[in-house]
């Protein structure tokens, strides 16, 4: 649900990340210009200036700002959901000029982003407030707001709670955000957080509305997810553009409706309009596959670029990876390293692990093992799987550092309990180590733990090595269905071993009828997804094949089907048959070159083991 996680973070944010916010960055920045961009008051615009005087959107604002000074009308009055303030309550306090939230809809002052509240100047003038009015919630709010920048999370929770208690909007948004995300002393309770958000919705809040959806779809509760999708639509009626973009992310998936490109596409065009980057982000991926739109890389990478350029890391970091693979037309590795880069600078721990993964492979650098652990250790500081993984890999192989096992089982261990397809890759890898007793103590029960847990978030190498397992009662029962259905799970992912497995399932019929057509299709797939790894030209596995001749003669016809066979269909491996074999490879190996590795971010280093072939 990445397309709604980071612009909650910004709604009700104090803080989600205090290292990550201990500096002004672009995504302040831009936070900041969209809550004052259609400001009516001076006052508004000036606060932008104050905070950002060299900011993306600074030219822009002066204009707007002179434009209104020159005959502006007086600015209307701010709108206030909770109950009926006095006048001396909805006078502006110095509390509010240092620490108002821009996102609240009740601020009497324009507001401010978290790293621009000086915490401790804040925190004196918001205690002052609350000493001349006590009962004030946006004073308590604010308060709070001042103490989580401060890193003060237990005193923060209190005040937050007596603002809650008066139903005061952002205050529930942010009990609903600290829930959400477990910041603080609070742990992490998405059942919590859905019920602070709705109340906050309840209020007619917009942000809060768009909250409860996500935690929702994140909960997996599927029996609300209609509930989640009229809260997104009432909070677009109300203007939000993150709720447009959820709604085109809910079409896209189909979560909570029939799952409908076109409308996806339809809602993320109006989040464009109203210059929201994540759909910006999710626009150009459905123009760049063709999904509810023709495919359109031209237009693809404009949107892409426009919210790149704008500060939106996941923007950046997806230019870097459709630069990186072709996705936009051609490989750009100078581009892509660019991008992702500038994604690393911003502290995304998934660029930084891409960019080792091109110092690795050497693709628009000078290969450098030494820069790719760097980058690797970078990512792996920020917690990133493919970061830990990739770290891991090289202490285990001994490149670009000195080898050491035992550091890299430590390293998978912590990639493991990470996400991301990494995870998978560690929990591969580890699983080997603990077979083979490298780096650990051996342990075939443990083993197979983490071979099955590889093999459940659908890793192929892990589905076969399971699989194999299962057949042969390593560190388990034997359990031929349970094999038989993992051979084919990976099978369908493009995996030549499934293919070479399940072909020899069907010759022999192993827990399944005999099959010879049915195993020479098979053969003849992994052939080709063999080939599709760039393995062709190596058959030497061909010399130890030994089927039956009705097998044989069944391959012999796939062969000659696809035009590569012209010999008797004997039912013997004959020479001829190698040579069609290595013409069929050829194909495919052409057909696939230059498309890069995009699935992995691990440097490419073998550490699995030879399944068997045909014997």
């Amino acid at each position: 649900m990445k397309v709604l996680t980071a612009f909650l973070a910004v709604a009700f944010l104090v803080v989600t990340n205090p290292a990550a916010s201990a500096q002004p960055s672009d995504a302040a920045d831009i936070s900041f210009w969209q809550s004052v961009e259609n400001a009516k008051d001076p006052a508004e615009l000036e606060a932008y200036l104050k905070a950002f005087p060299n900011g993306k959107f600074a030219p822009l604002a002066r204009i707007r700002l002179n434009r209104l000074k020159s005959g502006a009308a007086p600015p209307p009055a701010q709108p206030s959901p909770a109950p009926a303030a006095t006048a001396d309550a909805k006078a502006v306090h110095e509390c509010d000029r240092l620490v108002a939230n821009p996102f609240d809809p009740q601020r009497v002052s324009a507001g401010l982003p978290p790293d621009k509240v000086e915490s401790e100047r804040a925190i004196a003038a918001c205690r002052q407030a609350i000493a001349q009015q006590p009962d004030n919630p946006r004073f308590q709010y604010q308060l709070g707001r001042a103490l989580e920048v401060a890193k003060n999370y237990a005193e923060s929770l209190e005040w937050t709670h007596k603002a809650a208690a008066q139903k005061y909007p952002m205050a529930l948004g942010s009990l609903g955000r600290v829930h959400h995300f477990g910041i603080g002393v609070v742990s992490k309770d998405l059942h919590k957080a859905a019920d602070y958000f709705r109340q906050a919705a309840e209020l007619g809040h917009a942000f809060a509305m768009t909250a409860f959806g996500q935690v929702i779809f994140e909960l997996k509760d599927e029996r609300r997810y209609g509930e989640a999708v009229e809260w997104y639509r009432k909070a677009a009626a109300l203007g939000s553009a993150h709720a447009l973009t959820g709604l085109g992310y809910v079409y896209a998936n189909g979560f909570g409706v029939a799952r409908d490109y076109g409308e996806a596409v339809k809602y993320f065009r109006q989040g464009v309009e109203k210059r929201d980057f994540w759909s910006m982000y999710h626009l150009a991926r459905m123009q760049m596959y063709g999904q509810g739109v023709p495919r359109d890389l031209g237009e693809a990478r404009k949107n892409l670029q426009m919210a790149a350029q704008a500060g939106h890391v996941p923007s950046m970091r997806s230019l870097g990876f459709a630069l990186m693979n072709g996705s936009l037309g051609r490989n750009d590795y100078l581009e892509a390293m660019r991008w992702l880069r500038l994604a690393s600078e911003k502290g995304d721990g998934e660029a930084a692990a891409t960019v080792g993964f091109l110092y690795d492979r050497g693709l628009g650098v000078a290969q450098d093992f030494g820069e790719a652990v760097r980058w690797a250790r970078i990512a792996a500081d920020r917690n990133n799987a493919a970061g830990l993984y990739n770290l891991g890999l090289a202490y285990q192989t001994g490149r670009g550092v000195a080898k050491d096992e035992s550091e890299a089982a430590r390293l998978y261990r912590k990639a493991s309990n990470a996400s991301g397809n990494a995870s998978a890759n560690a929990d591969y890898n580890l699983s080997l180590m603990y077979l083979n007793g490298t780096g650990v103590a051996r342990d075939p029960a443990e083993s197979t733990r983490l071979m099955r847990k590889a093999a459940d978030a659908g890793h192929n190498m892990a589905q076969v090595a399971y699989g194999l397992r299962a057949e042969q009662g390593v560190g388990m029962a034997t359990d031929l269905p349970e094999a038989i259905r993992r051979y084919r799970k990976a099978a369908e992912g493009g995996n030549f071993q499934a293919h070479f497995q399940l072909a020899r399932v069907y010759e022999r019929g192993i827990h399944v009828a005999k099959d010879p057509e049915l195993g020479a299709s098979h053969l003849f797939e992994a052939v080709k997804a063999r080939a599709a790894t760039g393995a062709a030209g190596d058959n030497s596995w061909m010399a130890q094949l030994k089927v039956s001749a009705e097998f044989m003669r069944a391959f012999q016809r796939k062969l000659k089907d696809a035009g590569h066979y012209r010999g008797a269909l004997d039912g013997k491996l004959s020479p001829v048959v190698r040579e069609a074999v290595d013409r069929l490879s050829a194909e495919f190996k052409k057909r696939h070159l230059g498309a890069a590795d995009t699935g992995k971010k691990d440097f490419g280093v073998d550490t699995g083991t030879d399944f068997g072939s045909l014997n």
